[in-house]
């Protein structure tokens, strides 16, 4: 067989399987774009990327009609409509608000007052959620708008009084700048994530770094930038190229701190309490020590707000105890203390002081993520789950109060130190 058909089989197999392999990259994400539409929250799915991964491939989509690439067409056509849908459904599910932190309804005794950082931390959300909505928008509205002035400028022109311009930029000249273009809006796609492998290596943290994601982009990089040398086109395998090493970056990183979320998140803890747990008053030590153990691990953010809330009720329980012994009355609901956000909210931890000092988005997402969990019934921890059969999420008042009556009668029987385990 001629060197010119092997070459062209080769071609064409890379073509095909760069194909298959872009389009199971592009829906990777459809399972979870689909869960959150049934939801009708994102839940912390990250958007900002999402207009520009569209715009890309529609500009491949008209490079490949100009040029008559069938592989680059099936591939740029199949990841425009894929992220066009994303970002439609972005945009549905950021017009909503079902997703955020609503001030919940007061309890009867609190006379009708919401909480400050409940409201603080809804208006934040909505703001997070107006400014992604309208990012998203002119992104897409920006985005194909570029593309189509592009795709007019590099396609030949009928023009009256102005053919001479056609002997002065040639077709070919259009195609260059054309791949030129299209290879530096994909190299864009990869610039983000290299910038933030400094960040990750500061923070010592690569939990945020899913290796079999990684790993398919990898294959489909190097399966391009193959097929862009054998093309002898610069605006495939230069962009393509630079996605393999900071794939196999990502991959370097994921190996080095593959334990070191975990610790970098209990160090937190340690250093900095009070992100989780600034709205409770610490338990004085003439007070019984009541001591709450859970099956949950500290690990998941949604735990962490899990065992805050029952530190709250043992601190509320403490109180109830201490009336009981030193010979007055238990406390009624009225005379309860409350321990500032965790009665009347969802119990979730209160970011809103870091996110407005440091506008840390990934934070709010994993907040947000936390916080769709809850409203499902359900938070999911590294060494096990709690189901909606196990707690009930939607009533934590009555849950405490049911809790406070409990311990209030085992203190007679059983004097000092209590355990409580949650069912």
């Amino acid at each position: 067989m001629p060197a010119s058909l092997d070459e062209a089989l080769v071609t064409n197999l890379l073509g095909l399987t760069g194909a298959l392999c872009s389009l199971g990259v592009s829906l990777s994400s459809l399972s979870a774009v689909r869960e959150a539409r049934k939801v009708g929250s994102l839940g912390g799915l990250d958007t900002r990327s999402w207009p520009l991964f569209a715009t890309v491939g529609c500009l491949w989509t008209c490079y490949a009609i100009l040029l008559g690439d069938i592989w680059v067409f099936l591939t740029s056509s199949s990841m425009s409509v894929i992220w066009l849908y994303f970002c439609l459904t972005a945009i549905r599910l950021l017009s909503q608000e079902e997703g955020e932190l609503r001030p919940t309804a007061p309890e009867p005794w609190e006379g009708g007052l919401l909480r400050r950082r409940a409201v603080d931390l809804y208006h934040l959300s909505k703001v997070y959620r107006k400014t992604a909505m309208e990012k998203t928008e002119q992104g897409l509205a920006g985005g194909f708008g570029f593309t189509f002035c592009v795709a007019f400028a590099c396609s030949p022109w009928n023009i009256a009084g102005l053919q001479f311009l056609e002997a002065v930029i040639t077709p070919e000249i259009k195609l260059s700048v054309f791949s030129s273009i299209c290879g530096f809006s994909s190299l864009l796609m990869y610039i983000q994530p290299a910038s933030r492998l400094w960040i990750l290596v500061k923070r010592r943290d690569a939990s945020t770094i899913f290796r079999p994601l990684v790993m398919a982009q990898l294959v489909l990089n190097l399966v391009w930038t193959t097929y862009g040398i054998l093309e002898l086109d610069p605006g495939i395998y230069v962009p393509y190229g630079f996605g393999v090493f900071v794939c196999l970056a990502q991959l370097l990183l994921k190996c080095v701190f593959r334990r070191a979320g975990a610790a970098v998140e209990d160090s937190t803890l340690k250093a900095d309490p009070g992100l989780f747990m600034e709205s409770l008053t610490p338990i004085p030590c003439d007070k019984p020590v009541i001591q709450a153990s859970s099956r949950i691990d500290w690990k998941s953010t949604a735990c962490d707000s899990i065992s805050c809330s029952v530190t709250a009720e043992s601190h509320v329980v403490s109180d109830a105890a201490s009336a009981a012994k030193s010979g007055g009355s238990p406390l009624s609901p009225s005379e309860v203390p409350t321990p500032g956000l965790r009665q009347n909210t969802i119990d979730l931890p209160d970011l809103s002081n870091r996110l407005k000092a440091q506008g840390v988005y990934e934070d709010y997402l994993k907040w947000q993520a936390a916080y769709r969990k809850r409203r499902q019934g359900c938070a999911h921890s590294a060494h096990g789950e709690l189901t909606a059969t196990s707690v009930s999420f939607s009533s934590p008042c009555h849950r405490q109060n049911r809790k406070i009556s409990q311990e209030v009668r085992s203190i007679y029987a059983i004097p000092g130190e209590v355990h409580i385990e949650e069912c």
